[in-house]
């Protein structure tokens, strides 16, 4: 989360799939943006966030006010939410992230 300011998409190319969590780790919006329909997504200060690619590749711009200031990681695990929104087992592909993953969105999910 970003404590100094709010943050918007804007994707450029691709499918991407933009998650707002509250404190406790609950799962409290969810968007998919794509290039030709919803491609901008506000997430508001002090909410936690998560962008997943849906296609391959995505090249999205990120526009955060003011001074850029690392974000704050979440202390829960966000991977038993994440479950209930994708349809494969959660597979490392990235070493940066905290929990990595590789995800498909199920459809259709409320």
């Amino acid at each position: 989360k970003h404590t100094h300011s709010s943050e918007a998409i804007s994707l450029i190319e691709g499918e991407m799939f933009a998650l707002m969590f509250n404190e406790q780790g609950n799962l409290i919006d969810k968007k998919v943006l794509k290039k030709e329909g919803d491609f901008i997504y506000r997430n508001p200060q002090d909410t936690y966030h998560l962008f997943l690619p849906i296609t391959n590749y995505i090249i999205y711009r990120e526009v955060i006010g003011g001074e850029f200031k690392p974000g704050i990681l979440a202390e829960w695990d966000y991977t038993k939410t994440l479950k209930e929104y994708i349809s494969q087992d959660l597979k490392c592909c990235n070493s940066s992230c905290k929990n990595p993953c590789s995800f498909n969105v199920v459809k259709n999910r409320r």
